[in-house]
């Protein structure tokens, strides 16, 4: 049954073999895009012989990818996701919509600014982000990446929905209608505006 209220996502590992089958399955089945974790999922993202496949096809059932992208929590060289790699993905990728989350890379947000902001076929979201960026940086951000590619997330159960709404909705650096762009009308203009 489809309810409008609710955009369903899915996951799938990205280095099984019955990939294409399960995105058909989870296309049929209403679900508007997948969330991949590369650190958990112990997977390269932008790594072009084993995961561009993938992404070839998102882009043929014309699906979403949203990209868990920074450090656990804090950067460290082993980390699986970077905003670099995910800008390479965009690139390679110009018809893939894409959410990196974190604000596009939570904890590295210097590497955001240099090489993932503005990049026209991303969209970031905004979790646990408030709880670690500089005000100024993430004014920044927003403002060069556009307020209206942004989406308010939580990454719940590690911060609470509302501590996340709260620290949201008391950035200083938004206009209201800003924030209700970003709290929701970004969101529903970018799952059904589109479609």
């Amino acid at each position: 049954m489809q309810q409008k209220r609710f955009i369903k996502f899915g996951t799938l590992h990205p280095l099984y073999s019955g990939y294409e089958d399960e995105i058909r399955r989870l296309h049929d089945a209403g679900v508007r895009g997948i969330k991949l974790q590369p650190d958990v999922q112990q997977f390269t993202p932008d790594d072009p012989n084993t995961l561009y496949p993938l992404y070839e096809s998102l882009c043929r059932y014309q699906m979403t990818v949203m990209f868990h992208v920074g450090g656990e929590p804090l950067p460290s060289p082993d980390n699986r996701s970077r905003p670099a790699m995910i800008a390479r993905i965009a690139r390679d990728f110009p018809e893939l919509k894409i959410i990196a989350a974190h604000l596009g890379g939570l904890n590295m947000w210097d590497e955001v600014e240099a090489v993932l902001v503005g990049v026209p076929n991303v969209w970031m979201e905004t979790s646990l982000s408030y709880r670690f960026i500089k005000p100024d940086q993430a004014q920044r951000i927003v403002a060069k990446h556009g307020h209206e590619k942004i989406f308010f997330g939580t990454d719940y159960p590690f911060a609470p929905i509302d501590a996340s709404l709260a620290a949201a909705r008391s950035v200083t650096f938004l206009t209201n209608i800003q924030k209700q762009d970003i709290l929701g009308r970004n969101a529903h203009r970018f799952f059904f505006d589109s479609a």
